[in-house]
């Protein structure tokens, strides 16, 4: 399956405070937001999974992001939790797809 394809971008477009997600679809399903660290805190702690990363714009210009996951169950269902090792390589294809969606919107303004 297409890593890109694995990702749903989630945001509501009259709102321009509404905070975006990527849903990540198979398993683990889960919701990740993507949250610019120019507006909002930094996450720290280990109650969510979560991975910083720097987008460089055309001009030179950088943003840093945190994309934090939260799954949609706790893996009790069967027997399997999954762990930041197995969750990280999951936050690198979002944010290759995140990345996908930033250059999309450049290219609309």
């Amino acid at each position: 399956m297409n890593q890109s394809s694995n990702f749903l971008y989630c945001h509501d477009p009259l709102d321009e405070d509404s905070p975006e997600y990527l849903v990540h679809l198979p398993n683990p399903s889960a919701l990740i937001k993507v949250a610019s660290l120019d507006e909002e805190e930094r996450l720290e702690g280990n109650e969510f999974i979560y991975k910083t990363y720097v987008y460089e714009f055309e001009d030179g210009d950088t943003e840093e992001y945190q994309l934090i996951f939260a799954s949609f169950s706790d893996g009790s269902a069967n027997g399997h939790t999954f762990q930041q090792e197995e969750i990280h390589p999951i936050l690198d294809a979002a944010w290759e797809y995140w990345i996908k969606v930033l250059e999309v919107g450049d290219e609309e303004l």
